[in-house]
């Protein structure tokens, strides 16, 4: 998926956003290699990572050499490109023999962050922004795990008691294009209607609602959906039902105002190992990216009203 906006900065600026890889293993690999083949054959300025890079921490837990492949992947890409990434729910959480989901923070960072904030080029954004190039910034923030698994979609009342992590926004500049990653869009919609934290960012960037599950590769669903009369929809929500009217505003592209969009990023791993058995079936689907670019040319970009 192409995305055009205008700049007003001198240079122009193209970046490559992908989300929910849920690595697990063996069946992930082809996905890495997929993202490196990207890279290479495109001219991208940046790479954004939105989120749930793990499927669970079981994988640094129990895996070494699987682990090894995930951090010299890493290590791989900040040697090529500058790569700017968040985490999310899946990252923080270890899925047990039990099926039951633990919170696992401790795992995550001294096991995987702080391996890779030691590359050239990862920069992880943990609520705070740096200078991509003159004239555009990049902001991350990352949302309690109390907040994500609190209510199915995130709670709401619990992020604007956490607003204060990032107030750090408020010093963005309004002559920058100043572009924000956070997992949840439903996190991003709630700062911007009920905060003035977003006033200053142009686009956000969010996954999470793994929008590409329609996208079959063996089967128009999307063209049986749209004569269906169902616009908007993804087969997995943050609740986990397969019920197209609780995704009508969790794909796509919003516009909340001129200055202001919210862009949803498709998953890499549509059906992810959590799944279980659905997981096998993920061949079916097809990878899903962003190509984001700031550019002079006059282009347009489809943008519902938020």
């Amino acid at each position: 998926m192409r995305i055009y906006m205008d700049t007003k900065q001198e240079q122009e600026l193209k970046a490559f956003v992908i989300a929910d890889l849920h690595f697990s293993g063996k069946k992930e690999i082809q996905a890495l290699k997929w993202i490196i083949k990207m890279i290479s054959n495109h001219a991208f300025d940046t790479l954004f990572f939105v989120g749930d890079i793990l499927d669970d921490t079981g994988i640094l837990r129990n895996d070494k050499k699987m682990t090894d492949i995930l951090l010299d992947f890493f290590q791989y890409l900040g040697q090529v490109i500058p790569t700017y990434l968040v985490y999310a729910s899946h990252d923080q959480t270890y899925y047990s023999e039990k099926k039951t989901w633990h919170q696992d923070e401790e795992t995550l960072k001294y096991q995987f962050l702080n391996k890779i904030s030691a590359y050239k080029g990862i920069y992880i954004l943990e609520n705070q922004t740096k200078e991509i190039k003159p004239g555009y910034t990049i902001s991350g923030i990352i949302p309690s795990l109390k907040y994500a698994v609190n209510k199915p979609d995130g709670d709401p009342e619990l992020l604007i008691r956490e607003s204060e992590n990032y107030h750090f926004l408020k010093d963005l500049k309004y002559t920058d294009e100043n572009i924000l990653l956070c997992h949840y869009p439903l996190a991003i919609e709630d700062l911007k209607y009920q905060t003035d934290l977003l006033d200053k960012v142009n686009v956000s960037f969010a996954g999470n609602t793994h929008n590409g599950m329609t996208q079959l590769r063996i089967f128009p669903l999307e063209l049986l959906l749209n004569l269906l009369g169902e616009p908007n929809r993804g087969l997995i929500t943050p609740a986990k039902i397969i019920k197209f009217a609780n995704t009508a505003n969790l794909r796509g592209i919003t516009k909340f105002d001129d200055d202001t969009n919210l862009i949803i990023t498709p998953a890499i791993t549509s059906l992810a190992a959590c799944t279980e058995f659905l997981h096998y079936f993920n061949w079916m689907f097809y990878k899903g990216y962003i190509d984001f670019h700031y550019t002079h040319e006059k282009k347009k970009m489809f943008a519902k009203k938020g």
